[in-house]
């Protein structure tokens, strides 16, 4: 089992329907838990789908088909693992055994890894050939997301052999989901970091207006971005993102993965680097 700490966020059930709502209308605030996650291996008759699962997940074979960038309700079903590997093959992403995964007792499996980590649609700050990544998932309507910009820049400043790796997972309707692609669109105008900064930066709600605001500020063309929104890497990185993280049973926004273990909610820079460095020793890069 693995020790999973959920600390300050928001769980992607507090979002109904795909509506932008206030999380206090839906007595959704601060969480102060603590819950058990753990590495599932498929070959074990007993286990459910490759992946991270929490203890209150619904029995193996209840999984069921993803149906697009929707945000879950309550803790759902986990989707057949065929979904998350064609996703990641949809992305180039070659299988592989686990290296050293005899020495764990439960590894994430490496076509699972190589799905989260290795997406060519997906962002990547800091060194680019580090020796482990860390995985956030977040969204631009998450206000523990937001604040979590800076320790993130702090760690990768003083890790230089660490490799970030962004999950754009708009799970807090349709203001999310246009920010979301508005700054996946931004990728190919080499200004993903300047309006990625500017977009966690935001006092308001991230909407079409103020995304396209925010965008106008740091100088990217209105149009274009908007072409680019609609592009396949867009649909593709967000389905992957969808489908990962319920494939996982992730709880919300933000959640930060490296190694073997998932950690929710807003940490400390120290937090992060525990986890970073946990994920070393784990994967034998200590």
């Amino acid at each position: 089992m693995i020790l999973v700490t959920l600390t300050r966020g928001f769980p992607a059930r507090a979002i109904t329907n795909g509506s932008p709502r206030d999380a206090s209308s839906l007595g959704v605030g601060p969480m102060n838990l603590v819950r058990r996650m753990r590495i599932c291996d498929a070959g074990r008759a007993e286990a459910p789908p490759y992946g991270i699962v929490t203890t209150n997940t619904v029995p193996p074979g209840a999984g069921h088909g993803f149906k697009g960038p929707t945000p879950i309700e309550r803790p759902s079903p986990m989707i057949p693992r065929r979904l998350v590997l064609s996703g990641a093959a949809a992305c180039g992403i070659a299988a592989a055994l686990p290296a050293g995964a005899a020495d764990r007792p439960n590894p994430m499996p490496e076509e699972l890894r190589r799905a989260l980590e290795r997406d060519p649609t997906a962002p990547v700050l800091g060194n680019p050939r580090g020796d482990i990544t860390l995985s956030v998932f977040f969204d631009y309507n998450c206000p523990h997301c937001r604040k979590m910009a800076r320790p993130i820049q702090e760690l990768i400043s003083s890790d230089p052999k660490l490799r970030v790796v962004y999950r754009e997972w708009p799970v807090f309707g349709e203001g999310s989901d246009f920010a979301a692609r508005a700054s996946l669109a931004s990728l190919e105008t080499g200004k993903y970091w300047q309006f990625h900064t500017a977009l966690l930066a935001m006092k308001d709600r991230a909407a079409e207006a103020s995304v396209m605001r925010v965008a106008r500020r740091v100088g990217l063309d209105p149009d274009a971005l908007r072409r680019g929104m609609e592009a396949e890497p867009v649909d593709r990185h967000i389905r992957l993102s969808f489908q990962l993280a319920e494939h996982m049973g992730l709880m919300g926004t933000p959640t930060f993965i490296a190694g073997d273990e998932a950690v929710f909610g807003e940490q400390s820079r120290a937090d992060l680097a525990a986890l970073v460095a946990r994920g070393r020793e784990t994967l034998g890069l200590a």
